[in-house]
């Protein structure tokens, strides 16, 4: 079997951690992207590179023990491969290689004895509390291996309930070896893309609580089981998903998901609901008859976000909100997945792409899933709405209490019929007098990073570069340190997504850095402008500066760094200009209107 590079290039980064490093890396790749087979070289290379090993693969969903297993058998048919769970009724120990279910094996480690490695699928579910499981098991196995070597696979380098899995006291895992990049993946058509429509249906989440991080689950399946919601989400769901094949349906509760699947028959579809209480065949017989296509529709409630691969399904839609990372991304990964050997074979099998239709306000909470923070969900500025003043979330496309929309769409011109486009669109759609207009856009002019309905996957830069489309920006005074010489931190905000990148320019350092600082200043004014002797000055004189449409960001390793801006206006422009008051040192911010 032959490896993608970016498959070898994680089992590279785990050897070069384990030469320079002692620790319990995590490997980061998104749903779909292959982790099995990753793991499954990784182990054969192992028993076959040093004597007398024994590793243990462990996970918590008898699907994944049966999966991972089978990918190891597809690699290697001679695996000296044992089984360890209650659910497969299995109980294996004597083998160079076990794969366990965690529920099985965590009071039996004298089982196993001596083990050299422990691989953790699904990582992002291991608690850092001593009482739990997985750290009951490592605990006992240690007493026979001291130096016992434990790595973490997972899509999501987070627990459900935030934070990330490498930080605390407790903390397992000590540090990310490797880490692939979603939009890259996208780009080079391993991974599915995904895309979003927007829709005024929302779910008014006014009355729900969090508690522990999460929404209260009573309060969440209250808010959304409500039949008025119900019939306008569906109608929507059954419109704008027209043509789909497979629809995964993430609902807030058992009573909600039943619901839901009833009034999806009633409107002709086929649907059956999978829940912890579905039984075992059951269960397996409605993810097969989904799988095989006899199926439009399944409703869940939270039980096929790990450990569930359905290629077909091209449409995911989510009744029901969460205030887990973790959990808007597992939800969201289920759509990852090609229909076939990578997307020229998925399109040809009849998917090109998978559709998200958010009902919860998620995509708004958290942004795209490869830019999440593990801490908390992004906080929103809110918008008053110029129809009836009621405040919206400041990325909201409509106002929920009027159904105004908000115009703030960039666009572009069809050099075909003249007309305007959205900025991201492929292919123009107006109606000329000959028909519809059908003219495709150069790629060059194609800004993928942000789509009108909201972004679920960001298109991060490239090591070549990527264009981006500057919305606004924002200036401010930045030290290091109250010792340290100040510079002038510039960040570009672009797309209804709020992706940002920043620069700093040093006015006031000396060499290289002061003049980098004057050829930015000189590229941003008129001719003969003097530069600044500092950053209080530069904040003083912003209105000189001409501000670009478009900048052109390219990755250097874990950083991007701004390589070019282009297409400079002066006025209108919206900055936000923010000063450091160096005495007390307290912020404060002017609304500039450039």
């Amino acid at each position: 079997m032959i490896l993608r590079p970016y498959q070898q290039a994680a089992i590279s980064a785990l050897y070069s951690y384990f030469a320079a490093h002692d620790g319990n890396p995590l490997i980061v790749m998104p749903t779909a992207s292959g982790k099995s087979p990753t793991m499954g070289m990784f182990i054969k290379e192992v028993i076959q590179s040093y004597d007398n090993q024994k590793i243990l693969m462990v996970t918590h969903v008898q699907e994944l023990i049966e999966q991972n297993a089978a990918e190891l058998q597809g690699i290697w048919p001679q695996v000296p491969l044992g089984i360890y769970s209650a659910g497969l009724n299995r109980r294996d120990t004597i083998f160079p290689i076990t794969m366990a279910g965690i529920q099985s094996v965590y009071r039996h480690a004298e089982k196993f004895g001596f083990v050299h490695l422990m691989l953790i699928d699904e990582a992002h579910l291991l608690s850092n509390e001593d009482s739990s499981m997985y750290r009951i098991f490592i605990t006992e196995l240690k007493k026979y291996n001291p130096n016992l070597k434990v790595i973490g696979f997972t899509a999501t380098p987070y627990r459900t309930k935030g934070g990330p899995l490498t930080a605390g006291e407790k903390a397992l895992f000590t540090d990310v070896a490797y880490e692939v990049e979603i939009s890259d993946l996208i780009r080079q058509g391993y991974i599915c893309p995904l895309v979003s429509k927007s829709s005024a249906v929302q779910a008014d989440l006014s009355n729900v609580h969090k508690r522990g991080g999460e929404f209260i689950a009573k309060e969440v399946e209250e808010a959304f089981n409500v039949l008025d919601l119900t019939e306008r989400a569906l109608d929507v769901v059954l419109d704008l998903g027209r043509g789909r094949r497979a629809g995964l349906v993430f609902c807030s509760g058992v009573a909600h998901a039943q619901d839901v699947a009833e009034r999806i028959r009633q409107r002709g579809k086929t649907c059956e609901t999978v829940t912890s209480d579905t039984p075992k065949e059951e269960r397996a017989r409605i993810l097969e008859d989904f799988k095989a296509g006899k199926l439009d529709f399944v409703t869940n409630v939270g039980v096929l976000t790990t450990g569930f691969n359905a290629p077909n399904c091209d449409l995911l839609v989510l009744l029901r909100a969460t205030n887990s990372p973790g959990l808007f991304c597992q939800m969201l990964g289920r759509g990852f997945r090609p229909n076939g050997n990578g997307m020229a074979e998925s399109i040809q099998n009849g998917k090109t792409d998978c559709l998200v239709l958010d009902f919860g306000g998620n995509l708004m909470r958290f942004g795209p899933v490869n830019m999440l923070d593990p801490k908390e969900p992004r906080v929103i500025p809110g918008k008053e709405c110029p129809e009836c003043g009621e405040v919206c979330a400041g990325l909201a496309l409509y106002c929920r209490a009027c159904m105004y929309r908000w115009g703030e769409m960039p666009t572009k011109t069809c050099h075909k019929c003249g007309q305007e486009c959205h900025a991201a669109a492929r292919m123009c759609k107006n109606e000329t007098e000959a028909g519809i207009c059908n003219t495709e856009f150069p790629k060059s002019t194609m800004h993928d990073v942000y789509a009108a309905d909201g972004t679920i996957v960001a298109m991060l830069p490239s090591e070549a570069g990527e264009d981006y489309p500057v919305s606004h920006l924002e200036v401010i005074e930045h030290r290091k340190s109250n010792t340290a010489t100040p510079s002038l931190k510039v960040t570009y905000y672009s797309g209804t997504d709020m992706q940002k990148f920043s620069e700093w320019v040093c006015f006031e350092h000396q060499g290289f850095p002061r003049r980098k600082a004057a050829q930015w200043w000189a590229a941003r004014t008129e001719l003969g402008s003097p530069t600044p002797q500092s950053v209080a000055e530069a904040l003083g004189r912003m209105e000189e500066c001409f501000h670009p449409q478009v900048i052109r960001v390219k990755r250097e390793g874990k950083y991007f760094r701004i390589d070019q801006a282009r297409d400079f206006i002066d006025r209108p422009f919206d900055v936000l200009i923010k000063r450091l008051d160096p005495p007390e040192g307290r912020p404060y911010a002017d609304q500039v209107p450039f």
